[in-house]
């Protein structure tokens, strides 16, 4: 797995190799929101990987609707948020250790990333949703994922489809979507969105499955 987040690959790690250290190290912040903002207000920069990957935990499980957002300067700047549930337990959090023991994690583009694929493989994408009239709001890091990386993304589905690997690409439906749907299997999906901080605003949108197996229509 791969992503060009280090805050969020480095968590991953922890989670992996020391998750009992990793739930430790969580549980020394108060999840109030006096503590929230003493955390949010410290820039990342410590060499120390388990300080950061409790850091990037604490604020995301304590934040508004779990979102990640940075600003132009690449700092976490999401509100404390209200009725983020119970925090995951000790035991949840070696589950997920187990699940990771043979899991490869890299903080390098999709295109390298992807380019270890091999026959046989199956690879799930999610990246961030860019369309044409849509404002970068720093949602997964300023510039994460632009209009112009749907072109490479293309490709590299090409590319995995001549190994004999299989894809599943989930996105936002929209106008630049359509090279992949005309060129791939596809299935449409409502997804209810939450982000908005009032219900009223909060839509139901379809979201798009592409692959290049065969998928059910809903």
């Amino acid at each position: 797995m791969g992503d060009i987040n280090a805050e969020l690959i480095n968590a991953y790690k922890l989670l992996k190799h020391a998750p009992l250290q990793l739930y430790q190290s969580i549980l020394r912040h108060k999840p109030t929101k006096k503590e929230y903002y003493k955390v949010r207000q410290q820039v990342s920069t410590e060499k120390n990987s388990l300080s950061r990957a409790s850091r990037f935990i604490f604020l995301n499980r304590n934040c508004f609707n779990g979102l990640y957002r940075t600003n132009a300067q690449g700092n976490f700047n999401v509100p404390f948020g209200r009725d983020t549930g119970t925090f995951p337990t000790k035991s949840q959090f070696q589950l997920a250790s187990v699940a990771l023991r043979n899991a490869k994690i890299r903080v390098c583009d999709f295109e390298k990333t992807l380019a270890t694929v091999s026959a046989g493989d199956f690879v799930y994408l999610d990246p961030p949703y860019v369309y044409a009239g849509r404002k970068d709001r720093g949602e997964y890091g300023q510039n994460s994922f632009c209009i112009e990386d749907l072109e490479r993304l293309r490709v590299s589905l090409h590319k995995i489809d001549k190994k004999g690997a299989c894809f599943l690409l989930s996105y936002v439906e929209c106008d630049e979507l359509q090279p992949f749907i005309k060129k791939w299997h596809s299935t449409k999906i409502p997804v209810r969105r939450n982000i908005s901080g009032f219900a009223k605003f909060r839509t139901t949108v379809n979201e798009v499955l592409i692959s290049n197996l065969p998928l059910i229509k809903k």
